[in-house]
């Protein structure tokens, strides 16, 4: 019986670690419409999990200036992202700063969407 307790308790702890891990390279994007007008505003919005800071924001946008500059506001967690040229190349490359930023899904309407399959679904 202590086994049996023991093993319950031991998944519990892992599935919470694992819920927790999730989380950390989700982010969050503001809804399903903005992603899709922003294909013609050049405007996207994230707020990026906990885990990444304001130091490591600042340090990968710098390589994706000719694509998109970044305002981000520490206290929210908000990045917006305006595109210098908003075609699909520029914006395929948005996918690569969420990598950069350790950031595997994002949360669409409470949908987790992988970073790979945002780009087709919301930006192509």
């Amino acid at each position: 019986m202590k086994t049996l307790f023991y093993s319950f308790l031991m998944f519990i702890g892992l599935s919470a670690s694992a819920i927790a891990q999730e989380e950390a390279g989700t982010a969050v994007a503001s809804s399903k419409k903005e992603l899709m007008t922003g294909k013609e505003s050049g405007k996207y919005t994230f707020i990026l999990p906990e885990t990444v800071s304001a130091e490591q924001v600042a340090q990968t946008s710098k390589y994706y200036t000719h694509y998109f500059t970044v305002n981000y506001t520490a206290d929210e967690r908000k990045a917006i992202l305006k595109m210098v040229n908003n075609d699909e190349q520029s914006r395929h490359v948005v996918i690569r700063f969420l990598i950069a930023n350790n950031i595997q899904h994002v949360n669409v309407e409470g949908v987790l969407v992988p970073t790979q399959e945002l780009f087709e679904k919301y930006m192509k």
